[in-house]
C-alpha cells in the first residue's frame, strides 16, 4: 500500500517538472521567483559550479527518489502494477492539466 503512495508522489513530481518545462508562464509558478522556478534560466544557479539547485532539479530528484521507494516497497504482482499505472496516469494528468495551471481571473 505504501508503494502506491510513492508512485502517486512520483507522478506529481513528474507533473511539476513537465509543467515547469512546458508551460511555466501559464502555471501556478509563474508569479514566483523565476531565478528558482523558471527552468529556462534557473538551471544557471549552480552549487560549486556543478549542481543546479532549482525547482526543476529538486522536483526531478524527488521524482526519482519516490520511484525508487516505490520499487523498494512494491510487494504486489501484476494487479498492483496495473493499479500503479492507473494511479500514475490519474495523478499526473490531474496535476499537469489542471492543478498546476494558473486559473484565469
Amino acid at each position: 500500500m505504501i508503494a502506491l503512495l510513492f508512485i502517486s508522489l512520483a507522478a506529481i513530481f513528474n507533473a511539476i517538472c513537465d509543467t515547469l518545462k512546458d508551460h511555466f508562464h501559464t502555471s501556478v509558478f509563474a508569479d514566483k521567483n523565476p531565478a528558482f522556478w523558471n527552468p529556462e534560466i534557473s538551471y544557471l544557479n549552480k552549487v560549486f559550479g556543478y549542481v543546479s539547485i532549482d525547482a526543476w532539479h529538486i522536483s526531478k530528484a524527488l521524482w526519482i527518489a519516490c520511484f525508487l521507494l516505490y520499487g523498494y516497497y512494491f510487494e504486489g504482482g501484476f494487479h498492483e502494477l496495473i493499479i500503479s499505472w492507473i494511479l500514475w496516469a490519474i495523478f499526473f494528468e490531474l496535476f499537469y492539466s489542471n492543478l498546476l495551471k494558473k486559473t484565469k481571473q
